[in-house]
């Protein structure tokens, strides 16, 4: 029993270690890509988008948050969150996959443009 527990330990231990390994890249990926510094915390929901699609995910994302996001805070936020894309050109991607989605209203143009849920009508 003893040993058993020991084992526990040390997985438990190995655990922490590349969840503090993954915070720190977290970190740095948020850096380079002009995110949020502040939104590299791992125990927000760091992995609840895996698996999901574009739309899907932004549509939990904006459902959640209840406020209007920019591309390039969505295309963040989804990736912090578990999102994987092989996409060169991911925040395009986004815009793109969002605008030609038809479940999103676009309020405002160029840099300063956000998106809302279409059920919301805009009203934000």
């Amino acid at each position: 029993m003893e040993a058993r527990l020991s084992a526990i330990e040390i997985l438990q231990q190995e655990l922490e270690k590349r969840r503090a390994e993954i915070h720190i890249l977290e970190h740095a990926l948020s850096v380079l890509t002009g995110g949020d510094e502040r939104a590299t915390d791992s125990s927000s929901s760091a992995r609840d988008f895996k698996g999901l699609r574009i739309v899907d995910a932004t549509e939990r994302l904006l459902a959640e948050k209840g406020q209007s996001k920019g591309t390039k805070e969505i295309a963040n936020e989804l990736l912090r969150r578990g999102l994987q894309t092989t996409s060169k050109k991911w925040v395009a991607t986004v815009y793109a996959t969002l605008d030609n989605s038809g479940r999103f209203n676009r309020l405002g143009k160029g840099r300063h443009g956000r998106w809302v849920l279409k059920s919301e009508g805009g009203a934000q």
